[in-house]
């Protein structure tokens, strides 16, 4: 893998930077959707969302997973077993700093 670091503070300047980065997400926010019904999003976006909507809700595991253990070969059932169900909402936990 070929990477390039370059410093800002080197080439133009962290405000500049800044300014130059913001100035091209609201160029690019800006442009029509393709799908009317869905925003158009940034790199990183879509995590963010996810994240917080899992933050506030939780996350749905199924019954079935709840009791798999991971560690063992095929996921065989380890632990203690849980009730019967459809599934179980894990959290929602307290959500940690991006």
């Amino acid at each position: 893998m070929f990477t390039v670091l370059v410093d800002p503070c080197r080439l133009a300047g962290v405000d500049w930077l800044r300014r130059e980065i913001d100035g091209f997400i609201d160029y690019v926010k800006a442009s029509p959707p393709a799908d009317p019904k869905l925003p158009v999003l940034v790199p990183g976006e879509p995590e963010r969302i996810a994240h917080n909507e899992r933050a506030r809700t939780g996350i749905e595991v199924d019954a079935h997973d709840l009791g798999r253990d991971p560690r063992r070969r095929g996921g065989g059932r380890g632990g203690a077993r849980r009730g019967r169900g459809n599934g179980r909402l894990m959290g929602p936990r307290r959500p940690r700093p991006l």
